[in-house]
């Protein structure tokens, strides 16, 4: 689909779809876009959080597992 193309899908027409078909063109765009993780841009601000959290050595950290377990207990 070209930037031409995209132009004539107007708020109207996406409002008019049904989920099913909005929630497919979603997955569709995002696994169009994970294709090329490299191209998603990163904010500076979310690598220097990351950079932070990695130089903590006092972080608590756990398991997969645990988080998943705590998670479901919600």
């Amino acid at each position: 689909m070209t930037s031409n193309t995209m132009s004539k899908i107007t708020q109207a027409d996406i409002d008019a779809m049904p989920i099913d078909t909005k929630l497919a063109l979603v997955e569709a765009i995002w696994d169009s876009i994970a294709t090329s993780p490299e191209a998603v841009p990163v904010p500076q601000w979310h690598k220097d959080i990351l950079d932070r959290r990695l130089a903590d050595e006092n972080a608590e950290t756990d398991s997969w597992e645990n988080v998943k377990k705590r998670l479901g207990k919600q």
